[in-house]
């Protein structure tokens, strides 16, 4: 939970900074152009705490992993030689699961040892084994079942991809975590969609993984549409003839869509 418990901190920080310089002065009466302008600051300061916050884990993720692929053991090649600072990474850190990756696919679970499972027909491995870095891809995890995204380093030796270490974040978790820290209140949202639209965060957790163009809302699928093709700015739609207006913009290392805004009540 070390990480996690860092990213608290630091949420907590931005949220607190960001939002502190709008407050108005005690007694000081506030027109309603004056309150719709504040509203929209704290919303635009929320929301650029959640991507910042969201960006600072995912980078601090790839970095570790990173540096694991880089150690003796695991360049090394031999599970033996590697998995005592695998598990001990994994036992640090139970938000995630690691994993060990060679170029055909198979796997082995930080802790357990060999899955009798194959990632090679996981879209990110091609790039994976190309010698790129994974952030951010969303699975179903094949040793867990659970919802995750996918953060990977490849390993490298003379040259060449000779496979990887990878975290599977548990995005059930991560969206907990960062819903009680917002603690937004019941009129105000939140989410994060991939860039093929699939939902990576949102403030209600049953829709994880979900692609709002699959859901019979032609206006939920409208406003989908308008974030991931403007990347970022303000749009008006309505979920279940609920209508709410959320500011967005895109994350640089996730490609994540983040928005925060408000619903009718």
């Amino acid at each position: 939970m070390k990480m996690f418990r860092i990213l608290s901190v630091l949420l907590l920080v931005t949220v607190f900074m960001a939002g502190s310089y709008a407050c108005k002065p005690s007694g000081q009466s506030m027109t309603a152009s004056e309150g719709a302008d504040f509203q929209d600051s704290l919303k635009e300061s929320i929301l650029s705490s959640f991507v910042q916050s969201a960006d600072w884990f995912f980078v601090n993720l790839k970095k570790d992993m990173e540096l694991l692929a880089a150690t003796d053991g695991v360049v090394s090649g031999d599970w033996q030689a590697m998995q005592p600072l695998l598990a001990a990474y994994q036992a640090l850190h139970p938000e995630l699961f690691l994993f060990y990756v060679v170029p055909d696919g198979s796997y082995a679970a930080a802790q357990s040892g060999p899955t009798g499972k194959n990632l090679s027909d996981r879209p990110y491995f091609p790039s994976l084994m190309a010698g790129n870095a994974v952030v951010g891809e969303l699975v179903v995890s094949r040793a867990t079942g659970l919802k995750a995204a996918v953060v990977a380093a490849p390993v490298m030796k003379d040259g060449m991809v000779a496979g990887a270490v990878g975290a599977s974040v548990f995005l059930e978790k991560l969206n907990d975590h960062i819903a009680e820290l917002l603690s937004l209140p019941q009129n105000m949202l939140f989410f994060a969609l991939a860039p093929d639209g699939v939902t990576a965060l949102n403030t209600v957790s049953e829709r994880l993984l979900v692609n709002p163009a699959d859901v019979d809302d032609p206006e939920l699928a409208r406003g989908k549409d308008y974030i991931l093709k403007e990347k970022q700015g303000t749009v008006t739609y309505s979920l279940g003839g609920v209508p709410r207006t959320v500011i967005f913009c895109t994350s640089p290392v996730t490609g994540w869509h983040f928005a925060i805004g408000t619903k009718a009540q």
